[in-house]
């Protein structure tokens, strides 16, 4: 595991994706997939740092470890080292409790 995964990115990462996931389950989130694009905006948003290839890192990780599905984006995209090109397609409810 990265040191991103279990550092204070990786935990803002981890409730975005947890709070995206509680409205898709609620039917309040008209969209059942989620880029890592829109992470990055909103992280950027709300004033956080992101690495260069730290998103993909940490979201790496979480599909490894079974947390989250995810796939790669084969459409180009704008800065893929800033936030990974890739979709996540659902959540582990070991994700968020």
């Amino acid at each position: 595991m990265t040191e991103y995964v279990s550092g204070e990115l990786g935990g803002k990462i981890k409730a975005i994706i947890c709070e995206w996931s509680k409205r898709v389950k609620e039917g309040t989130e008209p969209d059942s997939n989620l880029q890592s694009a829109t992470i990055y905006e909103r992280l950027i948003s709300e004033g956080v740092e992101v690495p260069d290839h730290a998103m993909s890192e940490i979201l790496v990780e979480l599909a490894k470890g079974g947390q989250i599905k995810l796939t790669m984006d084969t459409r180009p995209s704008g800065e893929p080292s800033k936030y990974g090109s890739m979709t996540i397609h659902g959540v582990s409810p070991d994700l968020c409790p």
